[in-house]
């Protein structure tokens, strides 16, 4: 849908007001529906014109090709025809006066074939009494019971009769101009014709008795419908914008005009109501109006659900029927419709009795097809609760009141709307919300809503209160908005409800329960809304109390009053949940629950976050972020776990040609001669080895440090480095020189014996000597590196086995320093003595 077509439809919707107070008119509301159906089973897209008999029994429609008839009284259908069987385009039909024929004239492109046709009522077959010219674009109207009016082709205005096998021409009269409305006064005496001149307008009063033209009257804008006044001393005409009214009579002077502030499309006077329905465009979409014939003031103006571009007025002018752009031809009808009410029970008091009405319960659901009722009943006599007229009171302990009347549409003239409205503003098979806000407006009507909320302020009573500020609306409940024309679908089988909203208020301290709801009188009917002609008695009146409902009424036949009782509430003694909810609910609960439960939650976000932040890994090597779980840095390589950190030291270590003691050193930041864990991962960072966590760390060291002290000395790194798995060297130059190393590291045995000599103490006295046997030790000789050495040319590999000489040159140290101890104890005695002298000597 066009931007424009949607700004044309809002305003449309926005410059539709409801009538003034009173509706000095009555509104027709659509009542039922005709469906158009052609006799070779194709689609009908749109319905040319609908006309009613001047004696009100029948009622005839053409679409392109085809014709159907209907009677008026019941809606049947009485011929489905095809006009002839070539493709001429139907222009137009019109009724005799007699209303024994129905005219049929037809656009023919071909000489010599019908272009103008009366059929009889007696035989919708025969074909007889036709004209071969062709036609010109006028209308055609029936003068009298055997004589019609026209313009052909050649802009020549002819009157013809109907005689028993043909159509013959009489006086005719050659406009200047090309033809297009024609109007027959009340006593057939003359015509208004509107004409096309090369420049301007013309409306041409022409007599009838001779076709010679009476008078003229030239205007700029087309002139696009005429009618003669009831009275025939006056015509008008629609130059599009207002509709013009003209004396027929000399001097033929100006006598009025109508602006209606609206495109006009068709009006037609009713005669002896001082009334003119005009049918105009609103924006997009379509209107119809009643205007004061006298006053030039407006009755009543209600917006159209569908696209139409003529309508008939029956001869009591209280049916009007539409052409529109699908199957389906609407009948409206206003509430001074005379029907077949007949005499004896009404069940549903709806002013039928139940030997004329369809549906005696009232239920919108027709007798024939009612078989919502309990096993054993008489469902015709049963009313459906949901389907009839239901009055919901939704009461607030704030003294609010809520009173929504919802009455149902019947399925048929549901469907039947819906797919005039889907073709409102687009050739599709959805009732949009734009259009379905249209159609609302019209199911809704012109309704006096202000004389609706003064009905419903002096007959509502609750708690024998007296509501004040009242408001009415009206708007769909359901069935309409978005929904679908296909076949079997949901909105198929759905009925359109209508509701009608009042809003008033009440004194909040009467509403305490129990308490009475009552309706002083029935509610009326809603004059000019589709309530008039669908059921709308009776009714079920069901009471809400802070929505929640509460009671409900009997099925009500609108008659006297009804009152509702709204029972005390149920005081029962509290339950364990209840006294639960209680304590919950404590004031001195509730706070400081509420200050813990923020607590948490802030604890919680607040470790999520951490946990979130410390879920990607930083490599200290690089300050890569990496995936958690990693094994290594995808930046630099360095490794996140401990396992192969020494062979990966090794590598690196044998790629920049260092020796162990050098890679030692570069280490050892303090100098001390050990490798303590932090200096251990700050040398692994510093070549992008590894960054390991503090886990992984102390695995390492505990894997490397042999003596358990909890540091690296030198050895122990050389003995980790020397113990890589599967260490291949391609010759033994290195294998010697690491043993030389070996040699060179052992110290000096003689240099050592003289430094323990020159630190012993003199042995103590023998009798105060604690000796103790100490059991031998049995020190074994366990390799403490094995080097594979690996042949350049052979597979053989051998062992060079490296003993540590610290045990025995422990034990051998500590044999000497006693010997030293003991001569050193005996040669103080001697010399204390002279023993030794005497010995000697």
């Amino acid at each position: 849908m066009s931007r424009g077509v949607c700004i044309a439809v809002i305003a449309l919707i926005m410059s539709v007001p409801l009538a003034s107070c009173g509706l000095p008119e009555p509104v027709p509301i659509i009542d039922e529906a005709y469906t158009f159906e052609r006799t070779d089973g194709g689609v009908v897209t749109s319905i040319v014109e609908v006309m009613h008999s001047p004696d009100d029994t029948l009622i005839a429609a053409a679409d392109r090709k085809h014709l159907n008839v209907w009677r008026s009284s019941d809606g049947e259908i009485v011929a489905s025809k095809q006009i002839y069987n070539h493709d001429y385009e139907n222009l137009g039909i019109t009724w005799t006066t007699d209303s024994q024929h129905l005219i049929v004239h037809q656009n023919s492109a071909w000489a010599n074939t019908p272009s103008i046709t009366a059929i009889p009522i007696s035989d919708w077959d025969n074909r007889e009494k036709h004209a071969e010219i062709e036609m010109g674009a006028s209308d055609v109207r029936a003068v009298n019971d055997s004589l019609i009016i026209f313009a052909d082709v050649n802009n020549i205005v002819s009157l013809w009769s109907i005689n028993e096998e043909s159509l013959d021409r009489g006086l005719s009269y050659s406009s200047d101009g090309t033809p297009g409305c024609i109007d027959i006064s009340p006593d057939k005496t003359m015509a208004i014709i509107g004409v096309e001149l090369p420049e301007g307008h013309s409306a041409v009063l022409l007599s009838l008795e001779n076709m010679a033209e009476i008078t003229r009257w030239n205007q700029t804008n087309p002139i696009t419908d005429c009618n003669f006044r009831p009275n025939g001393n006056q015509v008008t005409w629609n130059d599009g914008i207002s509709i013009v009214f003209r004396s027929t009579t000399s001097p033929f002077g100006f006598v009025n005009v109508l602006e209606t502030r609206g495109g006009i499309i068709q009006y037609q006077e009713i005669p002896l109501q001082d009334e003119i329905l005009v049918l105009s465009t609103q924006g997009a979409g379509r209107s119809m109006e009643s205007w004061n014939s006298m006053t030039l003031q407006i009755n009543w103006r209600t917006s159209l659900g569908f696209n139409t571009n003529q309508f008939t007025l029956s001869p009591d002018s209280e049916q009007i029927t539409f052409s529109t752009n699908t199957a389906i031809i609407p009948v409206f009808r206003t509430s001074d419709f005379v029907r077949e009410l007949g005499s004896g029970p009404d069940l549903d008091n709806d002013g039928i009795a139940d030997n004329k009405d369809d549906d005696d319960d009232g239920d919108a659901i027709p007798d024939i097809f009612d078989n919502l009722c309990a096993e054993g009943t008489e469902c015709s006599r049963n009313a459906n609760r949901d389907t009839i007229r239901n009055i919901d009171i939704r009461i607030s302990s704030n003294g609010s009141v809520i009173i929504e009347e919802i009455v149902t549409i019947p399925l048929d003239l549901s469907r039947n709307i819906r797919e005039l409205n889907s073709k409102l503003l687009d050739d599709d098979s959805l009732a949009s919300i734009l259009e379905a806000e249209i159609m609302i407006r019209q199911l809704c009507g012109p309704a006096d809503l202000n004389e609706m909320a003064e009905e419903w302020k002096s007959n509502l009573r609750i708690n024998g209160s007296v509501p004040w500020d009242s408001q009415s609306s009206c708007k769909e409940h359901s069935g309409l908005t978005s929904t679908t024309i296909i076949e079997n679908g949901a909105a198929w089988k759905t009925n359109i409800q209508i509701a009608w909203i009042t809003t008033l208020n009440v004194p909040a301290d009467r509403l305490m329960r129990p308490f009475d709801v009552s309706l002083v009188n029935p509610p009326n009917m809603r004059y000019g809304s589709i309530m008039v002609n669908v059921q709308h008695s009776p009714a079920i009146v069901n009471i809400y109390f802070n929505e929640i409902y509460l009671n409900t009424s009997n099925i009500w036949n609108l008659e006297d009053s009804i009152s509702i009782g709204l029972p005390a509430p149920i005081v029962s003694e509290p339950t364990v949940s209840d006294q639960a909810v209680a304590a919950v609910t404590n004031p001195f609960i509730i706070v400081p629950s509420i200050l813990v439960i923020v607590i948490i939650i802030v604890l919680i976000i607040r470790r999520r976050m951490m946990f979130e932040y410390e879920l990607d890994e930083e490599c200290h090597a690089c300050g890569k972020f990496n995936p958690p779980g990693s094994l290594n840095c995808s930046e630099c390589g360095a490794l996140f776990v401990y396992e192969q950190v020494m062979e990966k030291l090794h590598a690196w270590m044998i790629e920049n040609e260092l020796s162990v003691t050098e890679l030692f050193d570069r280490f050892d930041e303090d100098g001390n001669g050990t490798l303590e864990e932090d200096e251990l991962l700050r040398g692994l960072r510093s070549l992008k080895i590894a960054d390991l966590p503090v886990a992984q760390l102390q695995a390492l060291v505990e894997s490397l440090d042999e003596d358990g002290n909890g540091v690296i000395d030198l050895e122990e790194f050389e003995i980790a480095l020397g113990s890589v798995d599967t260490m291949l060297y391609e010759d033994d130059d290195y294998i010697d020189e690491l043993e030389e190393r070996w040699e060179q590291e052992i110290p000096d045995e003689t240099d050592s014996e003289e430094e323990v000599a020159t630190k012993v103490a003199p042995r103590p006295p023998p009798d105060r000597r604690n000796v103790e046997s100490e059991p031998e030790e049995i020190i074994d000789e366990k390799p403490r590196r094995v080097v594979r050495r690996k042949s350049s040319k052979s597979n053989n590999r051998r062992r060079v086995t490296r003993r540590s000489n610290n045990s025995k040159l422990i034990a051998e140290d500590e044999s000497k320093k006693d010997s030293i101890e003991e001569d050193d104890y005996d040669e103080a005695l001697r010399r204390l003595t002279g023993s030794g002298l005497d010995d000697e000597s």
